[in-house]
């Protein structure tokens, strides 16, 4: 399945989508998982989901939650924003059933029990789990190089504002989820699992390491100029992140590369 909308499901498992195969590039939102055993607002999958948005799905049973996507044992979610979900249960945002989650943004969501943005007994890698009621709850699992309020527990995780260029209002659909360009989770991330592209199609990585996150912060055009014109000299971090094309020169083909992406 690629490049669809799926809204105003309803089924106990998966209300827009219950998926063994490959989901890709998709919308999922205004779903809902019915009943007492609800499980998987947006998405059940035992499958890959990559490059989707999941947004405003909900899991109110008492069952496992997964208020956006509820990821079994055999499943892979990757380069996906989930925004705006809820469960009355655990995962507000994605319930991970010891599958593997990487390189995800997960955001405003809410549980009532546990792991308002990820309820996690797999592994998370690479992921922002913030603005959420709480973050993270890891329950026998692994996080790991990842961005999440309450605590750092975990190799390369860190606790601190991810800094997302826009998310203020009541409209989860006006969010913008990328990172401002001075961002704390930019280079941080490991490149071990993760996926060459970005949500946007952009490569990975542009500057020193891989960012955290569904999105690949693309170097400042301003700063280039900048630095071509000799005003404000790039650091060798800077210079790394600008020299796009990768030709060991900063100049205007750098530029037009980053157009090409946007």
């Amino acid at each position: 399945m690629d490049g669809f909308h799926i809204t105003r499901g309803k089924s106990d498992y998966g209300g827009g989508i219950v998926n063994s195969g490959t989901v890709t590039n998709c919308t999922v939102y205004n779903n809902n998982a019915t009943g007492n055993n609800g499980t998987g607002g947006g998405v059940y999958n035992s499958g890959t989901v990559t490059n989707c948005t999941v947004y405003g799905n909900s899991s109110p049973g008492n069952w496992y939650g997964g208020g956006g996507i509820y990821n079994d044992s055999y499943g892979m979610v990757t380069n996906c924003t989930v925004y705006g979900n809820s469960a009355t249960n655990d995962g507000g945002g994605i319930y991970n059933s010891s599958g593997t989650v990487t390189n995800c943004t997960v955001y405003g969501n809410r549980a009532t029990n546990y792991g308002g943005g990820i309820f996690n007994s797999g592994t998370v890698t690479n992921c922002i789990a913030w603005g959420n009621n709480t973050d993270i709850e890891n329950s026998g699992g692994e996080v790991k190089y990842s961005c999440f309020g309450g605590g750092t527990s975990g190799e390369g995780n860190i606790a601190v504002d991810p800094m997302f260029v826009n998310v203020s209002g009541d409209d989860p659909t006006k969010w913008d989820l990328r990172l401002q360009p001075n961002s704390p989770c930019i280079d941080k991330g490991t490149s071990e699992g993760a996926p060459d592209y970005d949500i946007l199609g952009i490569k990975r990585p542009q500057g020193a390491g891989v960012d955290m996150g569904a999105y690949e912060c693309i170097p400042s055009i301003p700063a280039i100029i900048s630095h071509i014109l000799g005003k404000k000299p790039l650091t060798p971090e800077e210079k790394n992140a600008a020299d796009d094309n990768k030709d060991n020169i900063i100049d205007v083909a750098d530029i037009v590369h980053i157009m090409k992406q946007k």
